[in-house]
This record gives structure tokens, sequence and C-alpha cells, in this order.
């Protein structure tokens, strides 16, 4: 920004006078002082001219990249380029005579703006002016509101007409003091405004003042003469004025001052937030009367300025656990003499380590046996220098399961699986954070097939169950057979004797599959519906013992299965015998000439019934009673006893004649008689 002089303090010319004579005000600023001067050179003696500049060589075109976005902005307007162009020609930038900008924070491309006559850098963040060292056209600077520190190298500047250095951080202006002063007509007057106090060591432009007002010290400008003796103060409270040179010359200067006014009484400023490492401290800014215009911060660490901790809140590193925390804090205003006043310390304590999960984690994965899990919200602020970790089955640590997963086993299975989490960092307290607990479920088992019944289905008979393929190997089977759904007592191994209760029911096994961390899963066949079983072995009876009239004989039944029941009967000729249905029996007179038999007949229930027979027993009819024979008795061909007959030579019809093979024949015709016995050998 420009900034031009009033009226009533430009220079005028004067007879005997340069006729290049300029007017000079130097406006020169701490942190928030501002210097305003306008010196007047006394006597012509001092007037110089312009040193003439040699030639120079012609140069090839060269380019310039500005890298400050500010300074690039500005200059694109200065040279009527683009928008958004950040590199130039040398030619370009010697050409331009007036530059403004804002916000500025490098400075080091001004080397090449050879032409600029006036200059305006304010709101920046500028630290170094040396750039401006060569740019030695310039009439007119601007640099107010700066970092400036050092303003030795504009003491080249002997042209200047106008340097406003408000709102720096300027300490000494005794670099200045060889700027060249012109003569001028008439007595000129400078104001110093706010000159400071800094930390004690009283500010030293080229006049000094104390904060009431009172000179302290002249410096002679160049060019300048006065006479140390032949000046006065006059200060009127807290403003004053200095006139040096000859009190009866009418080309004097007169320096004005005001002292520095004080803020009112400030609270104590005050540290706030948490004192620990990790944390981030506060600070309570005091309320200053009227109100400061900068602020300025400096943390300390038992006494010591903590390096570039100069912000309004601190975030404490680990290396400060177990310090003293303090705060100075300093306002400013321009016309005021700087306040800063220290805060209470506080100690730092151990910090905390933060997770992202508001320091909660949880059991990730799918909780199930032989399922690996995972911990959520493992994540944490600063990383720890140590992390343990352990699992717990139903509040228990599990033997060696300390890494951040777990693959779950069998002995899991419904139960609850947890885990903690336990972290260390120097300077920063042991944390340990636990899940909440998950249950975990069994693994699941296959099957590509339902379990089936083998065997014969009728009573008596062994069903055996087949179990089907299942997956994984090693599972154990459990068996239950069941009758139209009901268990069937005591029936629980892989086969099954069917009984007489089963005969025409629904039967069925249910199989059911189990293995270490593993569900069960039991599954049912079809059923099958016996039929009634067959008695065997079922062996044919034999009677033994003398088959005569009057004899008993007895029948023998074998060896049954066991629990067979047996019918005993007797026959003759096929036909039961009335009562007679034990194993003895005595043969009758009226049995001869019948075939007798015995009939068993076993039977079971859920058997069908088998009778078996015994081999037939002729029952003989007895004997006539024997014949009284002169000539003795014989058994003829009918199985009769007859008496033998007396010889005689034509034995009459229903004789016995002897056969050829020494038998006996009786015809009651005399024919056919011996038939088959070789024909009749003689008569009797």
């Amino acid at each position: 920004m420009h900034r031009t002089t009033p009226a009533h303090s430009r220079a005028r010319s004067i007879a005997g006078s340069d006729t290049r004579t300029r007017h000079r005000r130097l406006a020169i600023g701490t942190t928030i002082a501002v210097i305003a001067a306008a010196l007047t050179g006394i006597g012509a003696s001092t007037a110089f001219a312009d040193a003439p500049i040699p030639p120079q060589p012609p140069q090839p075109p060269s380019t310039v990249t500005i890298s400050d976005p500010a300074l690039a902005a500005c200059t694109a307007t200065a040279t009527d380029e683009p928008a958004g162009t950040d590199t130039f020609t040398t030619d370009e930038l010697a050409a331009v005579t007036t530059l403004e900008c804002s916000g500025v924070a490098d400075d080091s491309a001004l080397v090449d703006f050879t032409g600029l006559t006036s200059l305006s850098l304010t709101n920046g963040s500028i630290d170094d002016v040396s750039p401006l060292s060569g740019l030695t056209q310039l009439t007119s600077i601007d640099l107010s509101h700066n970092a400036i520190s050092d303003v030795s190298p504009l003491a080249s500047l002997t042209d200047l007409g106008s340097l406003d250095l408000v709102g720096n951080h300027i300490t000494d202006l005794r670099p200045l003091s060889s700027l060249q002063v012109n003569a001028n007509a008439g007595a000129q007057t400078t104001t110093y405004a706010g000159l400071p106090l800094v930390r004690g060591t009283r500010f030293e432009p080229p006049v000094s003042f104390d904060q009431t007002g009172t000179p302290l010290a002249i410096t002679a400008a160049t060019g300048a003469t006065y006479d140390n003796s032949a000046w006065e103060a006059t200060p009127t409270g807290a403003s004053g004025s200095l006139v040096f040179g000859s009190p009866s010359s009418s080309l004097q200067v007169t320096l004005s001052f005001s002292a520095l006014l004080t803020f009112d009484a400030t609270p104590f400023p005050s540290i706030g937030g948490v004192g620990l490492i990790g944390g981030t401290l506060t600070s309570s800014v005091p309320q200053w009367t009227p109100a400061a215009t900068h602020i300025a911060y400096q943390w300390y660490e038992g006494g010591t300025p903590i390096e570039g901790a100069t912000n309004p809140t601190f975030t404490v590193p680990a290396s400060l656990a177990g310090d003293l925390i303090s705060l100075n804090i300093t306002g400013s205003r321009d016309g005021y003499q700087d306040y800063s006043d220290g805060s209470n310390s506080i100690p730092i304590a151990a910090g905390f380590l933060n997770g992202t999960l508001d320091n909660t984690i949880s059991v990730s994965g799918t909780p199930t046996v032989f399922r690996t899990l995972s911990i959520a919200g493992d994540d944490w602020w600063p990383t720890p220098t140590t992390t343990r970790y352990q699992w717990y089955r139903a509040g228990a640590p599990i033997k060696g399961a300390t890494r951040s997963t777990y693959t779950l086993t069998a002995a899991d299975a419904a139960h609850g699986i947890s885990v903690s989490v336990t972290l260390s960092r120097a300077n920063y307290a042991t944390l340990t954070v636990m899940s909440a607990k998950v249950g975990v479920n069994p693994a699941s088992l296959t099957k590509a097939s339902k379990p089936g019944i083998s065997g014969h289905a009728v009573t008596g008979a062994v069903l055996s169950a087949t179990v089907g393929t299942w997956h994984p190997s090693g599972i154990s089977f459990a068996y239950r057979w069941y009758r139209n759904g009901v268990p069937i007592t005591d029936a629980v191994k892989s086969q099954y004797r069917l009984t007489a209760a089963d005969v025409h029911q629904a039967v069925t096994v249910t199989v059911t599959g189990s293995k270490s961390g593993y569900a069960s899963i039991a599954e049912t066949s079809a059923a099958v519906k016996p039929g009634l079983g067959t008695i065997s072995p079922a062996p044919a009876p034999v009677i033994t013992g003398t088959v005569a009239v009057g004899h008993k004989v007895t029948a023998s039944l074998g060896s049954w299965p066991a629990g067979v029941g047996i019918t005993k009967q007797w026959r003759l000729n096929g036909a039961n015998i009335s009562g007679a249905n034990g194993l003895t029996y005595t043969i009758r007179s009226s049995d001869a000439g019948k075939t007798l038999t015995f009939v068993a007949t076993g039977s079971k229930s859920g058997y069908t019934s088998v009778a078996r027979v015994s081999g037939g027993k002729a029952v003989p009819k007895p004997a006539a009673p024997a014949p009284t024979c002169t000539n003795g008795t014989y058994v003829n061909s009918s199985g009769h006893t007859v008496c033998r007959p007396e010889a005689a030579p034509s034995p009459p019809a229903g004789a016995t004649a002897q056969c050829n093979d020494g038998t006996y024949s009786f015809s009651e015709h005399r024919q056919g008689t011996c038939s088959g016995h070789g024909g009749v050998k003689r008569w009797l």
C-alpha cells in the first residue's frame, strides 16, 4: 500500500537547495509499535547528486519462477499476464515500477525487480528484507505488519523518501542511521508513537525515549548538524518534544513523542486441558482493556521455553513426563506497553493410550468351532511398544492363546470366548481392555445318505442298521430302535432281533452321529414291517417201544428251539386218538391191525406253527389160540395157525400143501396153491 505524506510535512524547495530534494518518512515498528519519522537535513552542505549508473551489456532473456503464490499473483497483474502465471522474463520484472501485494511470505524473487520505485508488501510474514538491498531506485517502501527484525539491508536505499515498518519485530533502528538526510528549508516535525520496552531492554532508534517520554540519547544522522547542548525537552505528561539544532536558527528539527500507555489490570492466565502425555493443554486468554491486537504465547518446561510451542494450545510429548509446564502470554497494542504474565505450573502425568473405538474391543469372526477369531478395534494411539493378548474360555485363560487371532477348538463349543489386550508404552499408563464374550457354536457334521435297515424282516431274525456316508471321519454313532415311533426297550445297538411284538408293526432305527466339537445329528431310517417267523429246527418225532396190543410206546420229540410250545397227539390211521396227547401211549386191543403215528405241533408267538408226524407203526392183531391137533399145527399162508392135516392120497379141498421151498400153503380150492413158492411138493 503506497502512503503519501501529509501536505504540511512535504519538502519544499528553497533558494540554494538541491533541486532533487525528497521528503523522507520513516515508520519503524516493533511488534505493535509505530514510529513515524520525517528527517530533514540542515544546510545545503548535505545535498548530493545521484550517481550515474554505468551502461550494462545486453543480456539474453531469461525467466524467473516466483514460488510465493501471493507475490506471483501481484506480478501477473503488474505485467498484464494471465491469472495463475508464475514464470516471467527478467525484462518483464525489470520493467515493473510499482508493485502492491499483501500476504507475501517469500520476497526472494524481488531481486529481479530492478526498476521498482514504489513497493508495498503489507500484512505478510516476510522476515528477510535482504532481497531489497539492491533495488536502489526505490523511493517508497511499505513493509508494515510483517515479521521483520533486521532492517540493516535497507540502509543502502539512499533514495528513500518514505519507509513504513509498522507492526514488525524490530528492536534496533541503529542500522538505518547511515541514511543520508537532505537539506530542507524550515523546521520539520516527526512524531515517534509507541516507543516500547522489549523485555526490559530500552528501544534504541536514532532517538530513544523511556516510557515516560524523557529523551535518553540522540544519535546523529549523517549530514545533520546540531549542538548537543542546544536542545530542549518539553515533556507534557505522557508526551513531549525534543528540538535539536541551533535554537536561534530557523533550520531545526523538532521530534515530538508520545509515551506508551498501559493496559488495565488483566486476569492471571491459567492452563486448562489434560496434564497427561498426549493430552492437549489450553490457555485462558486474558481480557485486556483495551483489547490487545496481538497475543503471543510461549510454553515453558520447568522455566525453559519450549522451542516452537507458541500456539494457544500445546500437545504434551512423551519427553515431558513428570515435568512442570507453564505458559507466558504477552498482549500487545499500538501505543501500549506490552503486558506479559505467566500462568500457574502443572505437572505432567503418564498419558493414556487411546483406541479408535473409545477404548473398547470386540471379538470378530464366525464363532464356530474350528473357525478363526480376530479382534475388532485393536488400533491405538500412540502406537504401544508392547501389546499382549490373552484369549479366555468361560472366563478362564486358554493356555497358549496369546496372539491377536485364535482358532476355536472342540473344547470351546457352547462356551463364551473373550479376549483381553494389554498395552504398554513408556510414559503412558498400562492399559488392559477386555472384550465381551461371544458364544461358540459347534461345527456341523455332513451326511451323504440316510441310514437304512438290512436283514430278513421276520420274527427272530436280526436286523442291522446301516449308517450311510458321513463327514468328517472319526464320527461316533449311537443307535435307537423304534416300534411305531416308540423306543424299544434296550434296543440301542447297531443290530436288533425282531420279536413277536414287531410283527406287522413299523420298525425304524435312528442313528445319531457325534464328534467332539461338532453338533450331533440324528437321522431315522425308513420303516420295515416284519412278518411271522419260521420255527427251526422242527424235528420229526420218533416212536420207540414194542408196538403190540397191551404194550406202552413212547414218542421222542427231538430238539426244538427254546420257547416253542409243543402240542402232542397220537393217531391211528391218521385219526386223532381222543385223550392221547402225552408222550406215551398204551396200545389197545382195538388198535390191532391199525397204523399208529405221533404228531408234534410246535407253536410260538410271532411264528408260524409247524406240525411234525412220526413214522407209522402197525399194530399187529393177536394170534388165534392154538388148536388141539393130533398131527400138530402150522401157520398157513393166511397167517393162521391150523392143524397139520393127516397125510392122505387125495387130500380133500381145503387141504394144506407143502411147497417146494419148504413152506406150506392152505388152499381152499386146491388151485393156485404154493404160487410163488416153487409149486406143491405134496399134499398133506
